[in-house]
């Protein structure tokens, strides 16, 4: 039976078994553990991981394009509300809960047709 690599095969790789016991071990195994524990605690060390105003900073201009992008899109869409409407302003419709809610095709027609 030839046993190809699956991804979710459990079974462990013989050849790559025989590779990576190969690769760590050696003749001075406390050695080779104290080379992997100072590499571990090199790789903790607070000097070489970003800080957290470092790693916010690297979202700020997206977060500000975004921002920016949704803001526009808010004030087209209040200015066109307001164009289209039965002369009420947004806050004069937010309001105004005593009245059914208009129809989706309603509001979209009101929106994009052009008369």
């Amino acid at each position: 039976m030839n046993r190809e690599f699956e991804p979710s095969d459990s079974r462990p790789d013989p050849e790559l078994g025989r590779m990576l016991h190969e690769a760590l071990t050696g003749e001075d195994e406390t050695r080779f553990v104290s080379e992997v524990m100072a590499r571990l605690e090199g790789a903790r060390s607070p000097d070489r991981a970003p800080s957290w105003d470092t790693v916010l900073g690297g979202w700020a201009r997206a977060g500000i394009a975004a921002a920016l992008l949704l803001a526009a899109f808010g004030s087209w869409l209040v200015t066109r509300i307001e164009e289209r409407g039965a002369g009420l302003s947004v806050p004069e419709t937010l309001i105004a809960a005593e009245a059914p809610a208009p129809q989706t095709e309603t509001v979209v027609s009101a929106l994009f047709d052009e008369e």
